[in-house]
């Protein structure tokens, strides 16, 4: 029964990452996603062989790419925080510091976890450690992305960029709770690692495809009149004057978090 579930959970995975594959396609994001894109599909090469129920060669391709996909996966994630970012005109040098600086938090929090000592002999344990490390590293990275974007609600932000910064930020949610599951139990929890993992793919995945299209790239402006000269030099210097307070609230986070 319950490899049955597991199995089914593999083919319904498989399905939604074949319907990210197209919707990136169809909906023109393989442009601006193609570090997504590539570790949907390397995603996809992994998981279609697993329905055949058998061990091998599954086990051996999964632990070849595990360095590979977790490139890509940090790839991806670093992509969607630049299409957050490039909303915001004239900071640049600035998003690159606070690429920096979340990058680093979250690399520390992510080390914290290599003091969780499992006394887990197993050839398992140190691709699941990759996955662990790189699950928390890059739900953390999206998050604080999202939160930090999301404070200037005064910006308009393209819908596209939030879902699939949302949909990341599940993704690897559930897989930094699955494999922490196989290491606190030795493996043993071989199901319950599986059912998060895989229910969190599909998921995100499906909600991905589902909710990403063609007017998500628009920008939620409301709707008025042409603007005339006077209205858009204000409109050009009140986007400039947020862009300051966006570089200052940055200062200021950095200062707090360094103790100046």
């Amino acid at each position: 029964m319950q490899l049955a579930l597991i199995l089914t959970l593999f083919n319904a995975g498989s399905i939604a990452k074949l319907a990210v594959l197209w919707r990136s396609i169809a909906s023109g994001a393989l442009k601006r996603l193609p570090c997504f894109f590539a570790m949907v599909l390397v995603s996809f090469a992994r998981t279609a062989i697993a329905p055949t129920g058998k061990l091998h060669p599954y086990y051996e391709i999964w632990q070849a790419t595990t360095w590979p996909t977790a490139i890509l996966q940090a790839a991806a994630v670093i992509e969607a925080f630049w299409g957050l970012a490039r909303h915001f005109r004239g900071i640049r040098n600035f998003a690159w510091a606070l690429l920096s600086l979340i990058l680093a938090v979250t690399a520390a929090a992510a080390s914290v976890v290599g003091f969780m000592k499992t006394r887990w002999n197993s050839p398992l344990r140190t691709p699941l450690l990759i996955d662990q490390y790189t699950g928390l590293w890059l739900v953390l990275t999206a998050l604080l992305s999202l939160a930090f974007f999301r404070q200037f609600r005064q910006v308009p932000v393209r819908p596209n960029a939030i879902r699939h910064m949302a949909a990341l930020s599940l993704l690897f949610g559930a897989n930094f709770a699955g494999y922490s599951i196989a290491q606190l139990s030795h493996g043993e929890w071989k199901f319950l690692t599986n059912l998060i993992v895989l229910s969190g793919a599909v998921c995100a995945y499906s909600w991905w495809a589902l909710t990403i299209n063609s007017d998500g790239e628009l920008l939620p402006f409301p709707l008025k009149p042409p603007m005339s000269y006077d209205d858009f030099n204000a409109a050009e210097a009140q986007h400039q004057k947020t862009a300051r307070e966006l570089k200052q609230a940055g200062r200021s986070a950095l200062r707090r978090l360094l103790g100046w």
